[in-house]
């Protein structure tokens, strides 16, 4: 195994790991603890019926999707279901840095329509400080949290990076101190505001060079950054913003997505219900 793959809690002696079930995890010696890490599987360890269906489906058949077969247009059929109506194509790829970099050819495929092929250098593409998208070369110049990692990987010039909407820890922060609810909200507000002229700066510093935009990618309520969900309007205006620029905004739910955050089934809606501005609808949505 290479020195470069972290291990968990490796400052402590690392765990080693057996067996896991419902919301636990079991070392060697039988001791259990409570899952706080898993960041992608979200319906526990051993769980029965997902068991049962992955048993059954390797003793009828395990091959690619090259050849018809109903359970694939079924589960696009599902999926589609659980989005916004405009969103009704669906691509199944293997991994979430799969989806993610598959997201980033849709829109540079979808920038070079708009411009005739007439493509010059690579996309611009727009991503959050402390975001992660994945691991391959095209996921990893968009995610800053592994350009600070080390010397593999840093900020290429066709990305640009701006600060994370984090309203506890950054440089909009807001007083939550303050018992008023409507004056929580009205901070709330307004720290969008500020946090979505970021981008909207950046927008216009890209195009001004006779550049358009690709892409805008965001988890709806960022990971690996520690679960920083945006302030109200922040994401609507970004969108505007970005397509105005002449780019696409891609909701990256490989983490976040299916109910993970509790009240929304995506991460992207979940300020909708507080914010009056319109519905939050990507133009491409990445899973797993």
């Amino acid at each position: 195994m290479s020195n470069s793959c972290s291990i968990s809690y490796k400052n402590s002696g690392g765990l080693h790991i057996t067996s896991g079930y419902k919301s636990r995890l079991v070392d060697v010696n039988g001791v259990e603890y409570l899952d706080t890490r898993n960041n992608v599987a979200h319906c526990g360890h051993g769980h029965p019926e997902i068991t049962k269906a992955i048993t059954y489906q390797m003793q009828q058949l395990q091959t690619n999707t090259r050849y018809l077969h109903q359970n694939v247009s079924l589960l696009a059929k599902k999926l589609s279901d659980l989005l916004p109506e405009s969103l009704d194509v669906v691509f199944f790829v293997n991994s979430g840095s799969e989806a993610n970099d598959l997201a980033l050819r849709l829109a540079r495929v979808y920038k070079q329509s708009k411009q005739n092929n007439n493509h010059k250098g690579k996309d611009h593409i727009i991503t959050l400080d402390h975001a992660y998208h994945g691991h391959t070369l095209a996921t990893l110049d968009v995610s800053p949290y592994k350009h600070r990692q080390g010397n593999e990987m840093v900020c290429p010039k066709h990305v640009s990076t701006v600060p994370c909407p984090d309203v506890y820890r950054g440089v909009h922060a807001i007083n939550r101190e303050s018992n008023n609810e409507d004056d929580v909200k009205e901070q709330e507000i307004e720290a969008g505001k500020q946090y979505a002229k970021f981008v909207e700066e950046e927008c216009k510093r890209i195009t001004s060079q006779g550049i358009s935009v690709s892409a805008f990618i965001m988890e709806g309520g960022m990971s690996v950054a520690g679960v920083i969900l945006p302030p109200r309007s922040y994401l609507r205006r970004c969108i505007d913003a970005v397509h105005d620029a002449g780019g696409l905004y891609i909701a990256d739910e490989v983490q976040t997505g299916f109910g993970r955050l509790g009240k929304c089934m995506w991460a992207f809606q979940y300020s909708n219900e507080d914010d009056d501005s319109e519905e939050i609808i990507p133009d491409i949505v990445t899973g797993k």
